[in-house]
């Protein structure tokens, strides 16, 4: 459900987003019970999560080289840490696009073209800042192929999803009833909601775990029947309303705004899709 219209509108409510913590403690009742809890991660999400990560700035030197290096030992971090927790590692990548894609595709290689150009063409003091750095950033070649190599070595188990694999993870996590990891909200544990460290402390830093103390991994998650309650409609019909807000309203949006600036003065604002509206225009269907 990582749409853009709900992702957007479920990121401005925080309050939606319920935080779990997760110790050895649960690692042990895990192992009691015979099994841990799935832990289903969208690969390339996280790939680029953690290779290209917006809050640190870039570094002379070779910055390809330290994203392969990311690439490669965040497997490893991933398979020390989550286990450890009563959590098993699944990572689900993207398979081949369909046709109804390729002018998706094209046009998301261009936009990264066209970033990369700005980036280039920059000041010093524009390129030295962290979201300019994080827009025009992009993996090399070879940073997928370092991390299933280490992923294959350490029998994380992986699958290929038929095209994208957003909702591939988000069905699997169903099915397994764990959790599913991504960049999106509504439904997912969002990649920027994962820390780890020390027992007691709210957002831990790297280098501040003890050795011997306790730690905890704590993950902020969406719940689809959270977000469905606060939208005022049933549970059952927030796919739907997930396509619409996602895809046509986004797109609407600014199709809207461009008339609207085309044909009226300045004084005029333009015309906003309503996610709320639309929640309501879904309420008032009545049962088929």
């Amino acid at each position: 459900m990582g749409v853009q219209g709900l992702t957007s509108w479920v990121d401005q409510h925080s309050t939606l987003c319920e935080y779990h913590e997760l110790s050895s403690d649960d690692a042990r009742a895990g192992d009691n019970a015979g099994s841990a809890i799935p832990f289903i991660i969208d690969g390339l999400p996280r790939l680029h999560f953690v290779s290209v990560p917006p809050q640190q700035p870039r570094r002379r030197g070779s910055d390809t080289r330290r994203q392969l290096s990311r690439a490669a030992s965040d497997p490893q971090r991933v398979h020390r840490i989550l286990p450890g927790r009563g959590l098993e590692p699944e990572v689900v990548w993207d398979g081949p696009y369909g046709s109804n894609k390729t002018e998706t595709i094209l046009s998301r290689g261009r936009q990264a073209i066209r970033s990369s150009h700005e980036f280039m063409r920059s000041s010093d003091d524009k390129r030295a800042q962290v979201h300019v750095i994080s827009k025009a950033a992009r993996l090399p070649l070879l940073a997928r192929s370092a991390c299933t190599y280490e992923l294959h070595r350490l029998n994380v188990s992986m699958h290929s999803a038929q095209a994208e694999a957003d909702s591939p993870t988000a069905e699997l996590a169903q099915r397994r009833n764990g959790y599913a990891v991504s960049q999106a909200r509504g439904g997912y544990v969002p990649l920027d909601r994962i820390e780890y460290g020390p027992e007691r402390l709210a957002r831990p830093r790297p280098g501040m775990l003890r050795p011997g103390s306790r730690a905890v991994l704590r993950i902020g998650v969406y719940q689809p029947a959270r977000v469905a309650q606060m939208l005022g409609f049933h549970l059952d019909r927030l796919p739907v309303f997930a396509a619409l807000a996602g895809n046509d309203l986004a797109n609407l949006t600014q199709i809207v705004q461009l008339a609207s600036n085309k044909q009226h003065s300045r004084s005029r604002p333009s015309r906003r899709i309503d996610i709320d509206k639309m929640a309501g225009i879904i309420v008032s269907i009545g049962p088929t």
